[in-house]
């Protein structure tokens, strides 16, 4: 398994996590699995949860400029997005992460699970889909 995971099996939550150092091989896989997710042209909302990851600029820039090329796709499709972040200094990573790369949706970073199923549960209902 890589270190990037995405899983449909709760949709139309995806769940993504993000665990250890990721590779180039892995960062590939995930934006694969994410277009399948936007080719999929449904609506969804996301819960993301990382931890322990050790992001590299190169990946990061890579990231960056996929979600750039598909933010117009993004917006139309993601009701909201939950990162789960339990460390201090990666949520501070994840917030530097998006200046570079502003989300073209609503997201809330937090560090409690219930809060994100709460925020995200508003999220789905503002585009009107049961999660």
């Amino acid at each position: 398994m890589g270190s990037l995971q995405v899983s449909t099996d709760a949709w139309p939550v995806v769940k993504i996590c993000v665990e250890a150092e990721q590779t180039d091989s892995g960062v590939e896989a995930f934006i694969k699995d994410m277009e399948r997710v936007l080719d999929r042209q449904e609506k969804y909302i996301a819960l993301v949860h990382a931890n322990g990851f050790t992001p590299k600029m190169d990946h990061i820039k890579q990231l960056a400029s996929w979600q750039t090329k598909t933010a117009g796709r993004m917006k139309e499709l993601c009701g909201g997005f939950a990162l789960v972040i339990q460390s201090e200094i990666l949520r501070f990573s994840f917030s530097s992460f998006l200046l570079l790369a502003p989300l073209p949706f609503p997201y809330v970073i937090t560090k409690s699970q219930e809060e994100a199923e709460e925020w995200l549960e508003n999220a789905a209902k503002e585009i009107d889909i049961k999660i």
